[in-house]
């Protein structure tokens, strides 16, 4: 039995440890940072997957409700009947759909008590898959009418004393009726007969009765099917409007992007390039000169108060930079700048020098081992909220400061990747994860 595993890629380090203890432990599980090969298609890898596997695992948080992917691939494994089994990693609003599933709750308990349930769970769930039943369902998942046919024997047993009458009560037998009183009848049957014979006949008969020309308008002939009273009712349904975008979003690059613009704040923009490759945004400065900040704005909605988070991996030779970007806008900007030297940066840019010195201005900047250098993923999670910064990475919080000077009130959210002197600068963005704070 294969277990596919579904999650957010803001939950990428819990998802890869988890398949690879689980894969040590002797379970064939499936994960696609692990087992699509390079070159071949994403979409295509995740699909053959999700068709062959037995079982299904998916990881559940808020970022995994807001992701578009995960709520497909859930579908998919209920339509599918997969042995489903919820993981809640973080505290969420498990989907109606996957309630009626036994799940395994670790915010509850450490980690390697969590693992060593789900691996009793999906041995169990392997033993038994051959008896065509789902051993990952709650037990008191029975169809909905079961428990209504039983109320209602429960309440015939009640009944069965006499004292309340029966749902249906017996026929009353009938009397024979008399000779005579059949010949009466008859006799009045015939004559209202013939006096229907005798006034129905119409005075012109070239007229035809009335009754004929309805029947012939609804005849569905080409010569009076407009007459029909039917299609007289018939009318071509208005179409649904589109929903708005919202600007809030899980995007995981799995698909071409739109409302998006790119600009540099130093260097040479011809060195650049922004791609999308199996399933990630990817910043390429490797043909670059030293000293090249790349931003990528998304134009379509303007923020006051967000949430932007992400996960990224550096593919290239340190040191980089990776940023978030909140209220952008032509007088500036505020920017979360992470380095995976371990080092971070809040800064705000004045484009200007209206509220301060033209160009980068450093609000603070610190060091944190909680950075993961070299070819790691990291996930970082920037808040502006009123003239509050919040800068999380890894899920830990960094640093809270609060702007008395700059005063960005809105503006647009972005990206950014810089280059200093060792190149070549390779970063690759998961996804990117637009909420309220």
């Amino acid at each position: 039995m294969t277990t596919f595993i579904s999650y957010s890629r803001a939950n990428s380090d819990f998802a890869m440890r988890l398949a690879n203890d689980l894969k040590q432990a002797g379970l064939p599980v499936w994960l696609d940072q692990l087992d699509i090969p390079a070159g071949s298609r994403w979409d295509d890898g995740i699909e053959k997957a999700l068709h062959a596997s037995t079982a299904f695992v998916v990881i559940l948080s808020p970022e995994a409700m807001q992701s578009q992917n995960v709520k497909d691939e859930i579908g998919y494994a209920i339509d599918a009947g997969k042995h489903i089994l919820p993981i809640v990693l973080k505290q969420t609003d498990m989907p109606f759909r996957l309630r009626r599933f036994q799940f395994v709750d670790s915010t509850k308990k450490n980690y390697a008590s969590s693992l060593s349930e789900i691996q009793e769970m999906l041995t169990n769930a392997d033993k038994l898959s051959s008896s065509g039943n789902n051993p990952l369902e709650t037990a008191d998942n029975s169809p909905r009418s079961a428990p209504i046919a039983d109320s209602r024997s429960k309440k015939s047993a009640s009944k069965a004393d006499g004292n309340a009458p029966p749902s249906t009560p017996p026929a009353a037998p009938r009397k024979p009726a008399s000779n005579s009183r059949l010949i009466v009848a008859g006799l009045i049957v015939v004559a209202i007969l013939a006096a229907i014979l005798l006034l129905g006949q119409p005075d012109n008969p070239a007229t035809k009765p009335e009754s004929t020309t309805t029947l012939e308008a609804i005849s569905p002939t080409a010569a009076n099917v407009t007459k029909s009273p039917t299609q007289a009712l018939q009318s071509t349904p208005s179409p649904e409007p589109t929903a708005a975008p919202s600007p809030f979003f899980s995007e995981e690059f799995n698909a071409p992007l739109s409302g998006w613009s790119t600009f540099v704040a130093s260097g040479d923009i011809t060195k650049l390039s922004i791609s999308l490759s199996a399933g990630r945004l990817v910043f390429d400065l490797s043909d670059a000169v030293s000293d090249l900040y790349a931003y990528y704005i998304l134009d379509s909605f303007t923020y006051s108060d967000v949430k932007l988070e992400t996960t990224a991996i550096n593919k290239g030779s340190n040191v980089n930079d990776v940023s978030l970007i909140c209220r952008y806008s032509e007088s500036g900007w505020y920017e979360f700048n992470v380095a995976n030297e371990q080092t971070y940066t809040i800064l705000a840019y004045d484009s200007a020098g209206i509220f301060g010195q033209q160009g980068y201005n450093v609000l603070f900047e610190g060091a944190s081992a909680t950075i993961k250098s070299g070819q790691a993923f990291n996930t970082y999670a920037a808040i502006c909220q009123d003239n509050t910064l919040t800068l999380y990475i890894n899920e830990k919080l960094v640093r809270t400061i609060t702007d008395n000077q700059y005063h960005f009130a809105e503006g647009k959210i972005g990206l950014s990747v810089s280059s200093f002197t060792i190149l070549p600068v390779n970063v690759q963005f998961e996804n990117l994860i637009v909420s309220q704070p």
